[in-house]
């Protein structure tokens, strides 16, 4: 079975009415080569926060699945897109065990892409996949991108954060919320010592956002 390698560019808010994330992958020998899977808020939110390696006090899905392969003695090798149907992109989790034996696992696309970046593991996909569901994306170069401190309009994600949040945040630190990224940071901190991951989602991508 052919497969090329693949990279996770980003996940991409808004791409239809009807859904409201994409998961964008590119292809690492043919660049304007990209797969765009469509993914729920709940996997986006997912990935986001295992791309960016945070720590919670409870272990998410993807990461106790991975704990629980290697405490039975094997791990996730590989995860591969190996089939697109009807819109629907599937995929397989490789697992080795002690006893040099290799199990393919179904799994949905999102899961397992979830699961490869928990376990630090490449993500594959067929050139049968990327035959039939590939589209090619030009690359962002440099002079193309917007300097944010030239953008006088530039909305901050901090600005739709609920009132509830920011009042309990400068209620506990004594800090008055803001855009500085040392603030920003603390208030991701405390999102997630409160739990409250859609909050944390928001300042990730304001952090991000800032630090291009």
């Amino acid at each position: 079975m052919n497969t090329t390698k693949l990279e996770i560019i980003a996940v991409a808010e808004g791409v239809s009415q009807y859904t409201s994330y994409a998961l964008i992958l590119r292809d690492t020998k043919v660049h304007k080569q990209h797969l765009s899977v469509v993914i729920s808020e709940v996997e986006a939110h997912a990935i986001t926060r295992l791309m960016h390696k945070e720590n919670y006090k409870r272990p998410l899905t993807h990461t106790l699945l991975n704990k629980t392969i290697k405490a039975l003695d094997a791990q996730v090798q590989h995860i591969i897109i190996d089939k697109f149907e009807m819109g629907i992109f599937y995929a397989k989790v490789v697992i080795s065990t002690a006893a040099q034996e290799h199990i393919k696992i179904d799994s949905r696309c999102s899961d397992a892409v979830a699961l490869a970046i928990e376990a630090n593991v490449p993500v594959l996909a067929t050139y049968e996949v990327m035959d039939a569901a590939a589209i090619e994306m030009e690359p962002i170069h440099e002079d193309e991108k917007v300097d944010k401190d030239e953008n006088t309009n530039v909305v901050h994600s901090i600005d739709i954060l609920e009132n509830e949040f920011i009042e309990a945040f400068e209620e506990e630190t004594g800090l008055a919320a803001n855009n500085d990224l040392d603030t920003l940071q603390l208030m991701l901190d405390f999102a997630v010592e409160q739990e409250d991951y859609d909050t944390a989602a928001i300042l990730h991508q304001e952090i991000n956002n800032q630090k291009k």
